[in-house]
């Protein structure tokens, strides 16, 4: 039986890249993160024969998240991309737009030329359009943040959900405690996005750091109570200490994983000590698996 829906999250060290497959064939990529020893646009290229990009959503425009832009724009046919419009470009650019290095110099690129408008059956948020795969997304915009939390750029993040046969991936970018509060409190319906589904995967605020998920020494349980996650995953790179698995043991339920040839239970994983997790749905058997 072949896999009708897949979810490769990747080891990137500190930085963030994911590529969903759905049903219809149609590519998503989730940031563009890559390190010294990986790069996933090149390894789409050579081992997956990809061509075609339908969806590259970058959660924000952090070095971590858009390192490999220009290749991706280079190698792939991206039809289209999805952000966060309301990012204020003194967060982004902030010694001016003059003289960019790449991947900003790209970013600014694309920001001024990818102006047309969607068609209906290509909007990322049709549920028609992916097979069954149904995507959300979630946003602040600086009205709804106050003071220092109005200068950070984590708290602009794109908040993504997917859903699919039961199957809830919930991707937040960096998204702080007063970014998620913002998010939160001006989408009435995320809350009950977030709790939705028979399994749900939460991919760690930015990368299962400390500032993703506390305030001083406070664990924020804001989030966690409103998805009750089954499996957490933590992108970040091998002997970094900021990371805080121990934060959401107490809050994931735990799913079977496959690691290698033996299945454990999980509550956190980290692409620390893996390359890959990846999540697979053949006809109505959900896999996560590591390798």
């Amino acid at each position: 039986m072949s896999i009708d829906f897949l979810c490769n999250i990747w080891k990137v060290e500190h930085g963030s890249a994911a590529c969903l497959i759905t049903p219809n064939e149609r590519t998503i990529l989730f940031d563009c993160g890559c390190s010294d020893d990986f790069s996933p646009a090149d390894h789409l290229k050579e081992h997956g024969g990809l061509k075609d990009v339908d969806q590259l959503v970058v959660s924000h425009p952090h070095q971590d998240h858009i390192a490999e832009l220009p290749k991706v724009l280079d190698l792939f046919n991206v039809k289209r991309r999805y952000s966060n419009p309301a990012t204020p470009d003194r967060l982004v650019y902030s010694s001016g737009k003059k003289d960019l290095k790449e991947p900003h110099k790209t970013w600014a690129h694309i920001n001024e030329t990818w102006t047309g408008k969607v068609s209906p059956e290509n909007s990322f948020t049709n549920h028609d359009s992916y097979g069954g795969v149904q995507f959300n997304t979630y946003y602040c915009k600086e009205a709804h943040l106050e003071g220092s939390a109005a200068e950070n750029l984590n708290n602009y993040s794109i908040l993504t959900t997917v859903e699919y046969s039961g199957l809830k991936i919930v991707f937040p970018g960096d998204l702080e405690p007063d970014g998620w509060d913002a998010v939160m409190d001006n989408n009435a319906n995320l809350e009950n996005d977030l709790a939705q589904g028979s399994y749900r995967i939460l991919v760690a605020p930015h990368h299962g750091r400390k500032s993703g998920v506390r305030r001083g020494e406070k664990v924020y349980t804001r989030f966690l109570e409103a998805m009750m996650p089954d499996l957490v995953i933590i992108s970040d790179k091998y002997g970094n200490d900021s990371t805080d698995p121990e934060a959401y043991r107490g809050w994931a339920g735990g799913m079977n994983v496959l690691m290698g040839d033996k299945w454990e239970k999980k509550e956190v994983l980290t692409t620390k000590t893996n390359d890959c997790v990846s999540i697979q749905i053949e006809g109505k058997t959900l896999t996560v698996k590591v390798f």
